[in-house]
């Protein structure tokens, strides 16, 4: 039905809708739709969602970026 690439946008979506969506939980934390939803965990086990960072060509030596990119990559590497 729609594909938006924002997931804190989700919830306010589905309140006006009869839709449903998959979020990560932590989206839903201090929503202000909460109480029109219904929400429930999916049934299904499964591989943890695989992440990716993205950036611009422009942003690719620079030192500031390179760093930050290596922390994310040794927090996220555990």
């Amino acid at each position: 039905m729609l594909t938006i690439n924002q997931f804190t946008l989700v919830p306010k979506l589905i309140a006006k809708s009869d839709s449903i969506a998959a979020i990560p939980a932590r989206i839903l934390q201090k929503n202000l739709y909460l109480e029109q939803l219904h929400i429930v965990e999916l049934p299904i086990g499964g591989a943890p969602p695989e992440l990716q960072m993205i950036w611009t060509e422009q942003k690719q030596r620079d030192p500031a970026h390179e760093w930050l990119r290596s922390q994310l990559s040794e927090i996220f590497k555990h």
